[in-house]
């Protein structure tokens, strides 16, 4: 009994200090997989934002809220197909983040709207990483009926990623157009 409360006692105090790994995220693969499919099938990938003209010409859609992002993606039937998608469909605001971290993950968020951000753009360094950078109004802690604008930060994968039967954009339950 003194040796199984020895051994149970041992692995307590490893679990506290962290020495006992616990596997990785099952979905941590997936995501990434997803940001690497994107990068792959995606092409001129970019953030339109209002007063942007976009490059090519459509038939007349019902707007989308700016910004949005953009970009010719190759369908099941291996061509590519432009596909829009509003960043508010997808993005929360968490006015309350550390490291400019403000914009989440989140269906129909409306963090764009809920964080006065504009001038976003869309970043990628290779495959796997990538960043969504946008100015933001943030609150003056000091002066309360001020704002200022900063540099507000989302780079969490598989959030916003391609549908490869469709060819389009999509977050969540959202499907670009």
């Amino acid at each position: 009994m003194h040796q199984v409360l020895t051994i149970i006692a041992v692995y307590l105090t490893a679990l506290v200090a962290g020495g006992i790994p616990m596997g990785a995220s099952s979905t941590e693969p997936d995501l990434m997989r997803q940001t690497r499919d994107f990068h792959n099938n995606c092409k001129e990938i970019a953030i339109v934002n209002a007063g942007d003209r976009p490059r090519l010409a459509r038939a007349p859609q019902p707007p989308l809220p700016m910004p949005y992002i953009t970009a010719g993606c190759r369908g099941a039937d291996g061509k590519h197909h432009r596909s829009k998608l509003a960043l508010d469909y997808c993005l929360g605001w968490n006015p309350n983040a550390r490291l400019k971290k403000n914009l989440i993950p989140q269906n129909n968020g409306f963090g764009i709207q809920k964080g006065k951000c504009y001038n976003c753009q869309y970043l990628a360094d290779d495959y796997y990483s990538f960043m969504y950078k946008c100015t933001c109004m943030i609150p003056d802690l000091i002066d309360v009926d001020r704002d200022y604008s900063e540099a507000r930060y989302f780079e969490e994968p598989g959030v916003i990623h391609y549908d490869p039967q469709s060819g389009r954009l999509r977050c969540f339950n959202h499907l670009g157009i």
